[in-house]
C-alpha cells in the first residue's frame, strides 16, 4: 500500500532531479531552507518570498500546497485564507479566480500590497534552475500534484 509519506518522498526526489542544477550547488556540509519562503522579509508562501530566498542564495525553499475548489494547487499554509490574506474562509471554498482576487501581501506590509496567492505552477517556474524545493503537501489530489511536479 502506498502511503502519503511514500508519495511525498517520491515527489521530492522527482523535483530534485527535474530542477537541480549541479553548478548551483555550493560545496558546503549543510543546506539551508527558507521556511514558507523568506517569510521574515516577504509574505509567506508568495512569489516575493521565493524570490528573496533565491536572491539570498539559499539551497531550498519550503512551501505549503492546498487545492482550490476547482482543482488548482495553490500555496497556502493554513486551511483558511484568513491569516495571510484580506479574505476569509477555507481554501477549498475558493475557485482559482476568487483566490487570485485576494491580497496576500497587505497584512504583511503596505510594500507588498497587491501580492497574489500563487499557484504551484507559478512557484515552480520562478524556482526552476535557481533553487530546490521542499513541498509540504497539505491537502488535495496526489495525482495532480505528481503531474504538475
Amino acid at each position: 500500500m502506498i502511503r502519503k509519506q511514500h508519495i511525498f518522498v517520491l515527489i521530492l526526489v522527482i523535483f530534485q532531479v527535474a530542477f537541480f542544477q549541479p553548478d548551483l550547488a555550493a560545496a558546503r556540509p549543510l543546506e539551508i531552507t527558507a521556511h514558507r519562503g523568506m517569510k521574515k522579509f516577504a509574505p509567506e508562501n508568495t512569489i516575493p518570498a521565493i524570490r528573496k530566498a533565491i536572491d539570498m542564495g539559499l539551497d531550498y525553499v519550503e512551501f505549503d500546497i492546498r487545492e482550490t475548489s476547482d482543482g488548482v494547487m495553490v500555496l497556502m499554509h493554513d486551511s483558511t485564507v484568513d491569516a495571510t490574506t484580506d479574505g476569509t474562509g477555507p481554501v477549498a471554498g475558493f475557485t482559482l479566480d476568487e483566490m487570485k482576487k485576494l491580497d496576500a501581501g497587505v497584512k504583511f506590509s503596505e510594500e507588498f500590497k497587491g501580492t497574489r496567492v500563487p499557484t504551484l505552477e507559478e512557484a515552480l517556474l520562478i524556482m526552476k534552475g535557481h533553487i530546490k524545493g521542499y513541498l509540504d503537501f497539505k491537502v488535495g489530489s496526489l495525482e495532480k500534484l505528481v503531474a504538475i511536479v
